[in-house]
């Protein structure tokens, strides 16, 4: 199959049993192609992901749900106009970007459940005004948890990683961070009180080696349908009844600690 149709806007194969490799000459001029869709997720698909990434006009890249294997190109940043990079739930391995900033109209990127491995660079870079989802969870990622994200960074997953290190309070500049999840990693010390303040509908701290009191003087109340979890660590001092006083509070996990 050879696609030599310039004027073909939408390419979509998701969800049916498709298998065997695609083939890097598919689309036979990528550069001057206009594709601005591409889904082939929740196939059967195997082998490498075709060195596409000249699409310039592309605005969704679904390959996830699949069996594809390799590493990704480096020519990822060739994708200026994607809103939706998702390559999770398959085999890649390497390295992985965690700069942006050749990414302005981004809202997510999604690798998760890969075998992604290497670092974070120390700041989540990114030059978009768009509010970006960055989903990385069940990776092996390791290293210390980035100091801080930028602000057109609003959702982080992190979580099933090797993170280690500490949440620096540097983390707290972007106000527009509502989610964050850390979950089973190896970070550890004192969460920043600036962290509690933040308002975010997600907050996920469970099976990590955080201890020290939480301090509920700064926690402000939120509209937000908000899920808290710090399960598992050694956080001590009184549970904050703060909490409780969410209007649209909707789950608390605090099991395994050390509060009175």
């Amino acid at each position: 199959l050879v696609i030599n149709t310039p004027l073909l806007n939408n390419l979509r194969f998701e969800k049916n049993h498709f298998s065997g490799s695609i083939p890097s000459n598919m689309i036979e001029d990528p550069v001057r192609s206009q594709l601005s869709s591409i889904d082939v997720s929740s196939n059967s698909l195997t082998g490498t992901l075709p060195d596409w990434f000249y699409l310039v006009n592309c605005w969704v890249f679904k390959f996830q749900d699949n069996r594809l294997s390799g590493t990704v190109s480096s020519n990822v940043t060739q994708l200026t106009s994607a809103h939706s990079i998702d390559i999770s739930n398959n085999h890649f391995h390497g390295s992985i970007i965690s700069s942006f900033d050749s990414f302005p109209h981004l809202l997510l990127f999604n690798v998760m459940n890969n075998f992604f491995s290497g670092t974070l660079s120390i700041e989540m870079k990114g030059s978009g005004s768009s509010r970006l989802t960055v989903k990385m969870d069940g990776n092996n990622l390791e290293g210390p948890l980035p100091q801080q994200f930028s602000k057109s960074v609003s959702q982080v997953y992190l979580s099933s990683n090797y993170l280690t290190g500490s949440v620096s309070s540097l983390i707290c500049h972007n106000q527009q961070l509502k989610a964050l999840v850390l979950s089973d990693n190896q970070i550890g010390g004192a969460i920043p009180s600036c962290l509690w303040g933040m308002l975010m509908f997600t907050l996920e701290l469970d099976y990590n080696l955080f201890h020290g009191p939480i301090d509920s003087a700064t926690i402000k109340p939120s509209w937000f349908r908000s899920f808290y979890s710090i399960g598992f660590n050694q956080f001590t001092g009184t549970f904050p009844a703060a909490w409780f006083y969410q209007i649209n509070l909707f789950g608390i996990s605090a099991s395994n600690n050390c509060f009175q």
